[in-house]
């Protein structure tokens, strides 16, 4: 006896396993990279809160040029 599946069904299988694997992947690499975060203080002012899940450290920035070399300064010692 031979089993017949539909394509649809197949597909559907395919949709749902590239889903999970796309999700699963992004899960993986996503939890390593750095959370910025722009804020305002109470007189309005902006800063940038960064948050780095490999150290576990939150650091605070008065601008994006600050931010941008912080990031430098992390990736350039790898």
């Amino acid at each position: 006896m031979k089993l017949i599946v539909p394509t649809q069904v197949i597909n559907s299988w395919k949709n749902c396993f590239t889903v999970i694997v796309s999700s699963l992947t992004n899960l993986a690499f996503d939890s390593y990279q750095p959370k910025i975060l722009t804020k305002s203080d109470r007189h309005g002012n902006k800063y940038f809160q960064v948050y780095d899940p490999q150290t576990r450290q939150h650091s605070s920035f008065a601008s994006e040029q600050e931010v941008r070399f912080w990031l430098d300064q992390k990736y350039s010692q790898l």
